[in-house]
């Protein structure tokens, strides 16, 4: 199954859990908001887990499918066996921790580098504008002998100018958004945030997250982890 499918089924299965335990949405009630916190928590997952998703290498994008697709099994059934996300989540997060070296000259360069390219392409949709208002200023004094000269080459430069500095600058921008987020550890914090709320060892009662992942996973041998460590290797 594809990545957009996963997404699909996700956002399905998220929005029917949200639907199927909503008792009201006329008024106030704890169920009610409960509800709506743990959709907005699912919400957050996805992008968080799309995010990390496109900074880590293809190869190892598999882990983020089956992290989502486990994710997706719990919110259709929130009976079956968690083991399959926590095994998982424990991989995700032991890779972020080896790349914890290198988090800072990676995260923070790419933020920077990033942030200048979408100064430079606000830059030149900026210049790209004013050089069109200039140009359709000259059309209006000209007329028709302005049309038939340098003006509406001019007015054309600053049209394409504006197009490219704002798709630079809205790339970049995203890019900027995204690694200045990992740099912050957002996007794992989100993640292991909803899969406190889907894991049944701790949704009920509150407890930490580290216990529960903890008790899940006593019944994942060392070997089996060392296996899905290799078979996800970030380098």
């Amino acid at each position: 199954m594809g990545w957009d499918e996963l997404k699909k089924q996700f956002q399905i299965a998220l929005e029917q859990k949200y639907l199927d335990t909503s008792e009201s949405r006329r008024f106030f009630n704890l169920a009610h908001s409960k509800n709506s916190h743990f959709f907005t928590k699912g919400k957050k997952f996805l992008k968080s887990i799309e995010e990390l998703r496109n900074l880590f290498i293809p190869s190892t994008q598999s882990l983020f499918d089956d992290i989502l697709d486990a994710a997706t099994e719990l919110l259709k059934d929130p009976s079956k066996d968690s083991h399959n996300l926590i095994n998982n989540f424990r991989i995700l997060e032991k890779k972020i921790q080896n790349r914890e070296s290198i988090k800072t000259c990676t995260g923070g360069f790419n933020f920077v580098a990033n942030s200048t390219f979408a100064a430079a392409g606000v830059t030149l949709a900026t210049g790209g504008l004013y050089t069109i208002y200039n140009s359709i200023a000259l059309l209006a004094a000209g007329g028709i002998l302005a049309a038939s000269g340098g003006p509406l080459l001019w007015l054309a430069i600053g049209l394409g100018a504006t197009m490219i500095g704002l798709f630079i600058a809205g790339m970049t921008a995203y890019d900027a958004y995204t690694n200045y987020r990992y740099y912050k550890e957002n996007q794992i914090r989100e993640i292991k945030e909803f899969v406190h709320l889907l894991n049944p060892n701790c949704a009920a009662n509150g407890e930490d997250l580290e216990r529960s992942l903890s008790e899940g996973g006593r019944n994942i041998n060392s070997t089996d982890t060392e296996v899905s460590m290799r078979e996800y290797s970030l380098f």
